[in-house]
């Protein structure tokens, strides 16, 4: 089976390359196994002949081999829909790898959730970490960062609950004991609070709009008194006009002001 698995894959002319061992029998004493130079191939009568190679086959290794709680590889190296990451599923769960993520374990109910929303094609995208223990309040707590958000197993419910604010956690994966979960896409969280900065903005705002309003109405009401002007003052009618038009642009401009004023968040 290792032979026809190795010759289905190019043999020395593909990828794994020249062997390096010889066939092995594993330290169960049912599988076997093969190393070569650029991966290997494992065999057990349940699951039959699978490559494993690159970062998904060092974190495997990494996690026991076939010794640990993944198991022998189900499936070879496979590329995930989107053409850009890469997995192996084992016996125990699966490896996830991508450029920008590197190479993690997901298994248990954690990996069921995550099955549940669609894999790395949902909101949650692909895993950033393995999974982890959680410090405080229960060592027995579990959880695992993902693109989207952190999915939370707890032990004393057996239930898997899944946050959009990773900061619910703590920093050094420290959990909480009450999680308000929810099943759907985060949404951006709306805030109450407006910036200081924003607040004198707007006010600064409102003192020169309404000081340019007041000086345009002084402005438009010198026209009126036109002839008095003219007469005491000397001032002469075309320089009046330019008071009388500037002071309607203040008073448009002013007017502006308020309004963008009512628009600040």
């Amino acid at each position: 089976m290792k032979v026809k698995k190795y010759a289905a894959l190019d043999g020395n002319s593909g990828f794994l390359g020249m062997p390096i061992t010889e066939e092995r029998t594993a330290p169960d004493s049912i599988g076997h196994y093969l190393h070569f130079e650029g991966g290997s191939i494992y065999w057990h009568p349940d699951t039959g002949a699978h490559e494993v190679h690159g970062l998904i086959r060092d974190k495997w290794g990494s996690l026991d081999w076939e010794r640990g709680f993944l198991g022998y590889p189900l499936t070879d190296e496979t590329t995930t829909p989107d053409g850009i990451g890469r997995f192996n599923h084992f016996q125990g769960g699966s490896i996830y790898w991508t450029p920008d993520t590197g190479a993690h374990e997901v298994h248990g109910l954690i990996r069921d959730k995550w099955g549940s929303l669609d894999w790395e094609r949902g909101f949650l995208g692909y895993p950033l970490t393995d999974e982890l223990s959680c410090q405080q309040p229960d060592s027995q707590d579990r959880y695992q960062v993902f693109n989207g958000g952190r999915l939370y197993w707890r032990a004393t419910t057996n239930e898997v609950t899944f946050f959009t604010n990773p900061t619910n956690f703590g920093d050094g994966g420290r959990c909480i004991t009450t999680p308000t979960p929810t099943d759907t896409t985060p949404l951006p969280t709306p805030t109450d609070t407006i910036s200081p900065s924003i607040t004198m903005g707007k006010e600064l705002l409102q003192l020169i709009g309404v000081i340019l309003i007041i000086s345009g109405l002084l402005f438009t009401a010198l026209t009126t008194l036109k002839k008095d002007i003219t007469i005491e003052v000397g001032v002469s009618d075309r320089h009046l006009k330019y008071v009388g038009g500037a002071g309607i642009v203040l008073i448009i401009i002013g007017t502006y002001l308020l309004l963008r004023c009512n628009e600040l968040i």
